[in-house]
């Protein structure tokens, strides 16, 4: 059961020849009842060996993330209640996808309160074009800024996470933080701009084609709704 919700744990272990730490904790995990995730994350993090190790910082950042992930999980109850949301959001995404860019522009947005955006030190999100974890590529690198969300959905399966991941650029993670709170496209927009230097019509211009392909993006994905 503690496999399957840290599978880069598990990966990141196996190639720094970690894994018995792993393998040890989880089986004494296993015995307990109600906090086996809590005790094993716990145990796992503040292990002698895991503390010391020079990819220590690598390896905890995994731990804590895979962990969070695990308590986002949904309960039967919850996924109803996302799927009779995902429901509404569907047909007003094929509206607000066919909707004129001038009247895009007057509506109020907010970030989906399914999705949580993440931001980490090392690459650690699954990549969709090698179809793996690149966990490897970052073993002995520095530190440098990563940004994603984790998406709740409507599925239940108690052996499996129903959190899907996606990776975000810099900008993407600047202008969903826009929306955490109910805001209107032509006030993020203004937001947006303002973090550039642009001097003339053509550059204000690229700015504002890439906002607008961004929150495309975000209705396409439902990272933004409407409000409710």
């Amino acid at each position: 059961m503690i496999e399957a919700y840290f599978p880069r744990t598990i990966e990141i272990l196996k190639a720094l020849k970690l894994i018995s730490i792993f393998e040890e904790l989880s089986a004494v995990a296993a015995t307990r009842d109600d906090d086996a995730f809590v005790f094993f994350a716990e145990s796992l993090s503040t292990h002698e060996i895991i503390l010391h190790h020079e990819s220590s910082d690598l390896i905890r950042e995994i731990i804590s993330i895979e962990f969070d992930k695990y308590m986002l999980r949904d309960t039967s109850e919850k996924v109803v209640e996302i799927a009779q949301k995902e429901r509404i959001w569907n047909t007003e995404r094929e509206v607000l996808l066919t909707t004129q860019k001038d009247l895009l522009k007057e509506l109020d947005f907010v970030m989906n309160p399914f999705v949580t955006i993440y931001m980490s030190d090392y690459k650690i999100i699954w990549d969709v074009t090698k179809d793996e974890f690149m966990l490897k590529d970052n073993i002995g690198q520095p530190e440098s800024e990563h940004y994603y969300v984790f998406q709740q959905i409507d599925l239940f399966d108690p052996n499996q996470s129903n959190i899907l991941e996606f990776p975000l650029t810099q900008y993407e993670c600047y202008i969903l933080q826009l929306f955490k709170e109910l805001l209107g496209f032509q006030e993020a927009l203004s937001a947006f701009k303002n973090i550039f230097n642009y001097e003339t019509a053509e550059e204000q211009q690229v700015i504002e084609t890439n906002f607008r392909d961004i929150i495309n993006y975000f209705i396409y994905k439902k990272f933004l709704v409407r409000p409710e």
